[in-house]
């Protein structure tokens, strides 16, 4: 596993960081039994914000 556990709202995702030339993306993802759910992909901007929105729904 890599990247970091969130909690609270985003308990049980998982977000890494990378960089693409100079720019930061993060990729948040979970287990769901053997099956690697990829949640979302995008810049740092106003990432946890959406991803905590789209993980709720």
């Amino acid at each position: 596993e890599i990247g970091q556990e969130k909690r609270g709202a985003l308990k049980g995702v998982r977000v890494h960081k990378f960089h693409i030339e100079k720019q930061l993306f993060l990729l948040a993802y979970e287990w769901e039994e053997d099956i690697l759910k990829l949640i979302m992909v995008g810049s740092h901007e106003n990432y946890y914000r959406n991803l905590t929105r789209y993980h709720n729904e």
